[in-house]
């Protein structure tokens, strides 16, 4: 068992000058926390994994493969692996697990 802590994982984050802090790594998953503030461009491409993104703080919307959708706290979204997909029309700063399956490469 691993516990893990998302302020922990912000405060890395932020000290390191990035958008995503990678906090969990195994052979079959890893996890992280994304953050954009509010009117960022999302600079992200498709990943060869699956991606499971859980909203946890912020509201915007999600494009992937031309559909737009609203998203806010406790939005859950699944991306297949190669779907083009990024956040939008960001309202209100961002914050979101990332879980990639297999591991990010």
């Amino acid at each position: 068992m691993q516990l893990h802590d998302l302020d922990r994982a912000r405060g890395d984050r932020v000290a390191a000058g990035r958008l995503y802090e990678e906090f969990l790594r195994t052979g079959s998953m890893s996890a992280g926390i994304y953050e954009l503030p509010a009117g960022a461009a999302d600079p992200q491409r498709p990943h060869r994994q699956d991606e499971l993104y859980h909203v946890v703080a912020g509201w915007g919307e999600f494009e992937c493969d031309g559909h737009r959708q609203a998203v806010g706290p406790g939005t859950v979204i699944f991306v297949e692996a190669g779907a083009p997909h990024r956040f939008v029309e960001i309202a209100e700063d961002l914050s979101v697990l990332v879980v990639f399956a297999p591991a990010e490469g």
